[in-house]
């Protein structure tokens, strides 16, 4: 049983796959897929998303539970990972779920040509002064947004330090001099008797208690050769696969025999899987060496 924004394609197709909770919330105040219910912050602002899925696309399983297990990590304050193909896909499926729930999302895509400063902030010149600009993932932290970092597997070394400690700890040194604080540690501060002016001061500002992180990334393939990128990513995520979650849209969206392009590079990546790694044959070398190849 679906109540709130999901609609009523989503409502018909759960009312008999689980049964209502046994004391249900008042209605428009809770979304509902399946037995889990999670309140509506009906936040308002351009960082609240639009809907992203289609009521055809809502009424497939696959997105169904993919957005309950959102919902439930959601609930239970997991840092999550989504796995899947390249291309917006899991982009969409995390906007959908903000716009659901009502809430905030700032997302930041990683190149491996990322730095410090587009998790941090940038300088810019206003007015004939430079002054900082808070990223994606401040603001995020300090408004107690959802943070999506797309593109996890091509972060360089240079930035999962930073990573690692925002993500870990909710801590990050900014240019300005200021300095994100773990909710729960500001919160020690205070009840020792610490004023919130001297923390202010200080530089110390709160992460909010609503930050939630979320991921996004592609399956590395095996068979290529790996070196030692740098530190170890300590961050720890709750993973899941969206490989099939939603079909493609277009005119192209179907290959021959009817399946999907996603379904397909499903397959292939998982043959890529399997396939052995390829050895480097050395070329002979003298009279009875094998001619080069034009």
């Amino acid at each position: 049983r679906v109540v709130g924004r999901v609609g009523p394609v989503v409502a018909r197709h759960l009312a008999t796959a689980h049964p209502p909770p046994i004391s249900p919330p008042k209605p428009h105040t809770h979304v509902f897929i399946g037995d889990v219910a999670m309140p509506l912050t009906r936040e308002r602002g351009p960082h609240v998303p639009r809907a992203m899925l289609t009521p055809a696309e809502l009424s497939l399983q696959s997105v169904l539970q993919t957005l309950r297990w959102l919902m439930q990590k959601d609930l239970m304050r997991q840092d999550i990972c989504l796995i899947g193909p390249p291309g917006p896909l899991r982009r969409r499926l995390a906007q959908h779920y903000c716009w659901l729930v009502g809430r905030g999302m700032h997302a930041l895509t990683l190149t491996r040509d990322s730095s410090e400063t587009d998790l941090k902030q940038r300088r810019e010149i206003r007015a004939g002064s430079v002054v900082y600009v808070d990223s994606a993932p401040v603001r995020a932290a300090m408004e107690g947004h959802v943070l999506l970092l797309d593109g996890l597997e091509r972060a360089e070394r240079n930035v999962l330090p930073t990573l690692n400690n925002l993500l870990e700890n909710r801590e990050m040194a900014l240019p300005d001099g200021r300095f994100l604080v773990h909710p729960s540690r500001f919160d020690n501060l205070i009840a020792r008797g610490v004023s919130a002016e001297t923390l202010a001061r200080d530089g110390l500002v709160r992460v909010h208690q609503s930050f939630l992180p979320r991921g996004g990334a592609h399956p590395a393939r095996p068979h290529l050769p790996r070196f030692p990128a740098g530190p170890t990513p300590a961050i720890t995520f709750s993973s899941s696969s969206c490989f099939s979650s939603l079909p493609p849209r277009g005119p192209c969206a179907r290959g021959p025999g009817g399946s999907s392009t996603f379904n397909n590079y499903a397959l292939f990546t998982h043959s890529l899987r399997r396939a052995p790694a390829p050895v480097a044959t050395p070329r002979r070398r003298g009279k009875h060496a094998s001619p080069s190849p034009p």
